[in-house]
């Protein structure tokens, strides 16, 4: 297009169309224009010239648009060969390469479209595969809970019993103990004050009778056991009468009227028992309180309004949770309700 062996005249300047001037070829008349002659810029020369042999894109001069019918002169010997320039106006190359950039974005979206629906199909296979996996996991995971709770179920009734069983043997290791609350830390004989106070009791005691004395409870008690359960039940029964209650000046001779107390030496569940009915004691919930059995704790409980009832630990921490507000009364309670 832009290099000529020929020379032709220029319509509209009447001048040669050299060869090596850029020109364009109207596809209808068949007439080469200088390229200023009929306004085509250089960008679109060169556009045209790379697509010289694109039959969609062709050029019309302004002679033929104006009459449409054909008109061949001259120089139409050169209409069909193969040095003709196709190009089109400026309207018709903004038209068409629109067109042609529409029908490709619209091939784009089509296979984008494609695609998704193809990901999509792929991707529910994935959840619904993911969902089963989950599913039988979440099944398996209900299944080992559940055998989980049934080996801790069994393991609570197994420890439950162990510690009942501990319970006793507890017992019966103290079964000939006495615990004495109320005598001064830093006594180094401590049998002495021990048969002082069986003997203020009645009941007559030798050094030999006493296995053993120690301070426990960092010196606020004093562990008593006795070789014999028949002489310490003797001694306790014998407290237990007593109608006045037992002084610190009687049993070391000081004159402090402070009170001794003399209590069994529970195990862990009648420990527990006997704290909660004092605390049920001190707020005036229960009137006077019995221990009944020390291997399987209870307790006769004699409420505010008269009535006696026996508690375990679960009842007696029931009834310190309630908010109820006590019966007022002024009784003094039992022996047994005594603080240690």
């Amino acid at each position: 297009m832009s290099s000529t062996t020929k020379t032709y005249t220029c319509p509209t300047c009447n001048s040669l169309v050299k060869g090596n001037q850029n020109s364009v070829g109207c596809s209808i008349c068949g007439m080469f224009y200088h390229i200023k002659c009929v306004n085509v810029t250089t960008e679109q020369h060169n556009f045209l010239y790379k697509n010289r042999n694109n039959k969609m894109f062709s050029f019309k001069c302004p002679t033929c648009i104006k009459k449409p019918t054909r008109n061949v002169d001259a120089n139409s010997d050169v209409a069909g060969s193969s040095r003709s320039v196709a190009v089109l106006n400026e309207a018709d190359i903004c038209d068409k390469v629109f067109d042609s950039m529409q029908k490709e974005l619209d091939d784009y979206k089509l296979c984008l479209q494609n695609q998704f629906e193809t990901f999509m199909l792929k991707m529910k296979d994935v959840v619904k595969k993911l969902r089963e996996d989950l599913d039988v996991s979440v099944q398996r995971m209900e299944e080992s809970v559940r055998d989980c709770r049934t080996v801790i179920g069994q393991l609570e009734h197994t420890l439950q019993e162990r510690e009942i069983e501990n319970d006793i043997l507890t017992r019966r290791l103290n079964r000939s103990n006495v615990i004495i609350n109320g005598l001064p830390d830093g006594i180094k004989m401590l049998r002495e004050p021990v048969m002082k106070i069986a003997s203020l009791c009645g009941i007559d005691i030798r050094p030999s009778d006493i296995n053993h004395c120690c301070y426990i409870s960092k010196g606020k008690s004093i562990l008593v056991k006795f070789n014999s359960v028949y002489l310490r039940d003797g001694l306790m029964a014998s407290y237990q009468r007593r109608r006045n209650p037992l002084l610190l000046c009687e049993v070391t001779g000081v004159s402090v009227r402070s009170r001794v107390y003399l209590n069994d030496h529970h195990n862990r569940a009648a420990s527990k028992l006997m704290y909660l009915c004092r605390k049920l004691w001190r707020c005036k919930k229960i009137r006077k309180f019995k221990l009944l059995s020390a291997d399987n704790p209870k307790a006769l409980v004699m409420l505010p309004d008269g009535k006696e009832d026996e508690f375990d630990v679960r009842r007696c921490a029931d009834m310190l949770e309630n908010d109820t507000q006590p019966v007022a009364y002024s009784q003094q309670s039992s022996g047994n309700s005594d603080e240690s």
